[in-house]
């Protein structure tokens, strides 16, 4: 019936707004690195276009994670995660 309907897709919806704020921490606000300047440490590493970006908690480091474009390989992309303290390039990988 709707009315099952409604109240299914009313949970789902509810479960779903749990699950996200349930699991999105807030950055500290004492991060040394900002977002251009881990930017600029990622295309170091991997030349080419940031095609996206994210604040991530990763293993209880904060990271800041780009996903490139390599300008020698423009149908690849590659993340690259720099460490938002220190601003150590810890992983690059293929996506």
């Amino acid at each position: 019936s709707k009315k099952m309907r409604a109240i299914a897709a009313g949970g789902l919806a509810l479960v779903s707004l749990t699950v996200v704020l349930g699991c999105s921490k807030q950055p500290p606000s004492d991060l040394p690195l900002t977002e251009p300047v881990a930017r600029a440490k990622a295309l170091e590493k991997v030349p080419g276009t940031v095609v996206h970006h994210e604040l991530d908690d990763e293993d209880d480091r904060w990271v800041h994670s780009f996903r490139i474009e390599p300008s020698a390989e423009p149908k690849a992309q590659k993340e690259v995660d720099v460490d938002a303290r220190s601003g150590e390039v810890v992983e690059i990988e293929n996506e």
